[in-house]
């Protein structure tokens, strides 16, 4: 049983490696939860009242940094591949 998990996993790591994984799920997931949990938090915040524009600029502020750092995460990932490869 553990040897057809071990293999499950391999095969499962080699289809969806974690680069695939990033580029999927950051337009899809990452950098919405992003965005609405900055313009959520804005909201929240004590003493201060945010039109909707300016929660629409918090929202598009956090999505862009998580944007960011997904492309920050993908360009180191490829450095990382490319010496080990040694072409680079």
């Amino acid at each position: 049983m553990l040897t057809f998990v071990n293999t499950a996993i391999d095969r499962l790591q080699r289809a969806f490696p974690p680069n695939r994984i990033v580029v999927l799920l950051t337009p899809l997931l990452f950098v919405p939860a992003a965005g609405f949990a900055s313009a959520s938090v804005a909201q929240l915040v004590p003493g201060v009242q945010f039109d909707p524009v300016e929660v629409t600029a918090v929202f598009v502020a956090g999505a862009a940094a998580a944007l960011a750092k997904a492309y920050k995460w993908l360009d180191g990932w490829q450095r990382d591949e490319a010496r080990k490869q040694g072409d680079g």
